[in-house]
């Protein structure tokens, strides 16, 4: 119980840590969510905020992993 919960406190973590890096460089790049008439929202959207997540996720997955034992 304890590794799974070390291990979701390490991903979220860099998750929070995270976003706002690529946030950042989505903004210096200028990649950007235009709004149209079809969005939701009303002015420019970083688009790069699933990379964040996704670095999280695979932290998480890999230390799930490594804990596995070999088969």
């Amino acid at each position: 119980m304890l590794d799974v919960l070390l291990t979701a406190s390490v991903a979220f973590i860099i998750t929070f840590l995270a976003i706002p890096v690529v946030i950042q460089i989505a903004e210096i790049k200028k990649l950007y969510d235009i709004p149209d008439e079809r969005k939701v929202h009303t002015r420019l959207v970083a688009s790069l905020g699933g990379v964040g997540i996704f670095g999280g996720f695979f932290t998480r997955f890999s230390f799930i992993c490594s804990g596995l034992p070999e088969s």
